[in-house]
């Protein structure tokens, strides 16, 4: 079985699609390889769209409030992990 999260972290990303081809007994054609190069040069630049910073502070939030708002969760997970 094949993935999405399979394709996020691959250094070849061309040679996995070859290999769905290959496996689906599909012919990779020059013309795929082609278009799917110029998609990866087009499409896969890191913070294409600029980078996104957030702060709790924009929301309104604190360190102190979620804390406190997610201390169920932390103490139930700690204790999971505990065991």
């Amino acid at each position: 079985m094949i993935f999405f999260s399979n394709f996020m972290h691959i250094s070849d990303p061309l040679e996995e699609v070859h290999k769905l081809y290959e496996f689906n007994k599909m012919s990779f054609s020059q013309d795929a390889k082609k278009g799917m190069i110029e998609y990866i040069n087009n499409n896969t630049k890191k913070q294409k769209h600029g980078k996104h910073i957030y702060s709790m502070e924009e929301f309104g939030l604190t360190e102190e409030f979620i804390t406190a708002e997610f201390k169920d969760l932390t103490d139930r997970l700690a204790r999971l992990v505990r065991k």
